[in-house]
């Protein structure tokens, strides 16, 4: 099977949910699988993802940085959106956490037009990467401009010393990023603190749709990255490609 959920621990009632996220096929079983054993959804953490994976597609032929790190991420929402409106609507203080990263103040735009290519470019595994966090901060502004019982902000967790990028990545690409951190990085546990900080800090402390860099501080905006219109235009695009997935 392409997905399995299976209860780690009865004491706990804590469920493993596999899932491929650069998959739309692996992330709707995962999805539905999900909904069927399941009937709220408080706290929902959109973290999985790829960084600077040298130029490919997804199965499902997009751009494999912007396939996995925003269209999983789209899919899996579509499905468990509703439910977490629904679990809102009961009292409950029910928050979305979407892994962004501060790469996307590089990005000047989302390349519509080339997104279902490899966008083979010049320092294009940089290029691509800053493209998928610009559509995640993107994203999370409109959700919790359509869902406001929500409370949607995306996050930058630091520069994690994760295999993030995989093993192939090549001697320039992980220079690149040596030089970008100083060779500084944060544990995966301390990675972790910006966004467990999101998800438990009074709701007070929050501003829905606010991107917050390590820990607990407004990021800074681009142009582009608080437009209304890019925002509005990469909803009704995502949702126009996938409409053949219905709830």
């Amino acid at each position: 099977m392409i997905t399995e959920a299976r209860k780690l621990s009865p004491e706990l009632n804590i469920t493993f949910l596999k899932c491929d996220q650069s998959s739309l096929q692996s992330v709707k079983v995962a999805a539905e699988r999900f909904l069927a054993d399941f009937d709220t959804l408080d706290v929902l953490f959109a973290n999985a993802g790829v960084m600077a994976l040298p130029a490919a597609v997804t199965v499902d032929g997009y751009e494999v940085q912007f396939g996995t790190n925003h269209m999983g991420h789209a899919l899996f929402l579509k499905y468990l959106l509703p439910l977490m409106a629904k679990t809102a609507s009961k009292g409950r203080d029910v928050r979305l956490i979407t892994t962004s990263s501060s790469a996307f103040q590089g990005a000047s735009g989302i390349t519509y037009d080339t997104i279902k290519t490899p966008q083979d470019m010049f320092f294009g595994p940089f290029r691509r990467y800053m493209q998928s966090k610009l559509a995640n901060t993107l994203y999370s502004q409109k959700i919790a401009e359509l869902y406001p019982e929500i409370m949607s902000c995306s996050v930058q967790p630091g520069a994690v010393a994760t295999d993030i990028g995989g093993d192939d990545q090549g001697f320039f690409v992980n220079l690149l990023k040596r030089l970008g951190t100083g060779g500084k990085y944060l544990t995966p546990e301390e990675g972790a603190y910006n966004m467990c900080w999101v998800a438990t800090t009074e709701r007070e402390n929050l501003e829905n749709g606010a991107y917050y860099e390590p820990v607990g501080w407004h990021g800074s905006m681009t142009g582009v990255s608080k437009d209304q219109g890019a925002r509005d235009r990469l909803w009704e695009w995502t949702q126009k490609e996938l409409e053949a997935y219905e709830v």
